[in-house]
């Protein structure tokens, strides 16, 4: 999986959103150049269900994400024994993470930013 906002005057905001893993193993977010960015393992003891207010390794885990984050890649891999499709990873907004218990939705923050030029043009519209 890719997610790309480059062309977009938006980054994913590093205040408001992190990175989750609900699965068996390891996953790694990683940039354009396979660079990895960021990244957690989990165990997974049975049947448990991971609570999203506790994710902390047992079925789930949680990291931040760096800041300027335009586009970034998934990789996951299985782990003692088990499958390299056991889970799924991804960037959400970490308010609606917690209280969408079973929400297939995946929301994230972004930030906007303004390019050199519309700074110029609102400069000019300024008083001095």
């Amino acid at each position: 999986m890719s997610v790309d906002l480059g062309g977009s005057p938006f980054l994913y905001s590093k205040s408001h959103n992190k990175f989750v893993f609900e699965g068996c193993g390891n996953a790694v977010m990683m940039d354009n150049g396979s660079r990895v960015l960021t990244g957690c393992a989990t165990n997974c003891l049975g049947d448990f269900v991971s609570d999203r207010n506790k994710c902390f390794g047992i079925s789930c885990c949680q990291t931040t994400i760096p800041h300027s984050l335009r586009l970034y890649n998934v990789n996951i891999t299985g782990d003692n024994g088990y499958d390299r499709g056991c889970g799924s990873a991804f960037l959400v907004d970490e308010n609606s993470y917690v209280s969408e218990e079973n929400s297939s939705d995946v929301p994230v923050s972004l930030l906007w930013t303004l390019s050199q030029g519309d700074i110029d043009q609102v400069s000019l519209l300024l008083p001095t």
